[in-house]
């Protein structure tokens, strides 16, 4: 959910869920080649300036704000103890660099900082078994400079998740990229794709993203939300015309309600297949008709006419409210714990806390 304090700061912080979505998407469901992350800010809106790595500037440019990262996924590692001073990336890193994949270096006692083990060394195209320790190592492609990242206990990602030390460059360049998106939003003239720059009044609503498994919830939540509780919120629905082209006449309740409560609006997300899953919800925020908006799984049953939400103190002042989620550092799905990949993605010390609920923003 995100909003603003005075409608004279909308541009900074109608952003706010938006990013930390991204944030929290990009590592629970990481892709091979970082490819959320690149749709994201390539293809969202971000074309037309660039930034300088060398001195964090903008300038204009037909040039994609981000440029491709590279993966040299067919660079095949040297095996043994690579030639020169291996470092930590510096933190709080500010510059987009030019990375380029080394290989993977396999390390002894479960550790990153383990005793090296260069015979379990990998190239860069090769899957890391999930059960090693060790690291990434990467070089700077114009200082030469080598940089571990990535580094890995036996148990450091969940089960199911795919990692390459390709995806190492792109994992290095985040935290840069993220503090780029945050700068632009601050940027005079900024807006977000469908939102009117000059409005007198903030527009709010309720999100909401469906799939044919979705639209009985999605009904009987919206049916709450206008008869029972009286919420006159507009809500938007956004869909996948090939999701459901695949269950024909699903969609049938959801368009009938539409047409007797009015104030639903339904919005394809028609991108060639992209996003999918969980990226939906980052697609549908970012690229919602409402400055601030209420993020709702389809499947949330509220107890009380949220619209208060837009009014409360820390709305205001934040312009964002998240909600705990039941998972916690002793009980993750996610493995969000100290050994977890996040706190490298993010640059930023372990938080012993309740995870963020993803389905109420």
């Amino acid at each position: 959910m995100s909003g603003n304090e005075g409608h004279g700061t909308k541009k900074t912080l109608a952003s706010v869920s938006e990013r930390s979505t991204v944030l929290w998407w990009q590592v629970m469901f990481w892709v091979p080649d970082n490819a959320v992350a690149t749709r994201f800010f390539n293809s969202r809106g971000t074309t037309g300036s660039t930034i300088n790595a060398t001195e964090g500037d903008y300038n204009n440019s037909s040039t994609p704000l981000v440029t491709n990262i590279p993966h040299d996924i067919e660079l095949v590692a040297k095996m043994g103890d690579p030639e020169g001073e291996v470092m930590e990336l510096p933190s709080e890193n500010t510059m987009i660099r030019e990375f380029k994949c080394i290989g993977w270096r396999a390390t002894g006692d479960c550790s990153p900082n383990g005793q090296r083990m260069p015979e379990n060394d990998l190239n860069c195209s090769t899957l890391i078994p999930k059960t090693v320790s060790g690291y990434c190592e990467i070089e700077d492609t114009n200082s030469h400079e080598r940089f571990r990242v990535m580094k890995r206990t036996c148990s450091t990602i969940k089960g199911g998740v795919v990692l390459r030390c390709s995806d190492a460059p792109g994992f290095a360049n985040f935290r840069a990229r993220a503090q780029v998106a945050v700068s632009l939003t601050r940027e005079t003239g900024f807006s977000l794709p469908n939102i009117e720059v000059n409005a007198q009044t903030p527009t709010r609503g309720i999100v909401m993203v469906v799939y044919p498994a979705l639209v009985a919830s999605a009904y009987a939540t919206i049916r709450l939300l206008r008869d029972v509780l009286g919420c006159k919120l507009p809500v938007e629905i956004w869909f996948s015309p090939d999701e459901m082209k695949k269950n024909p006449g699903s969609f049938t309740p959801l368009r009938t309600l539409g047409n007797k409560t009015g104030n639903i609006t339904f919005r394809e997300i028609n991108t060639n297949g992209e996003p999918i899953r969980f990226e939906s919800k980052i697609f549908a925020i970012y690229n919602s008709g409402f400055e601030q908006v209420l993020f709702l799984d389809a499947d949330n049953a509220p107890v009380r006419d949220p619209s208060f939400l837009f009014e409360t103190p820390e709305f205001v002042k934040m312009g964002a409210i998240f909600w705990p989620d039941y998972w916690h550092p002793k009980n993750t799905m996610f493995y969000i714990n100290p050994d977890s990949l996040l706190w490298q993605l993010l640059d930023m010390p372990f938080i012993d806390m309740f995870e963020q609920e993803s389905g109420q923003l």
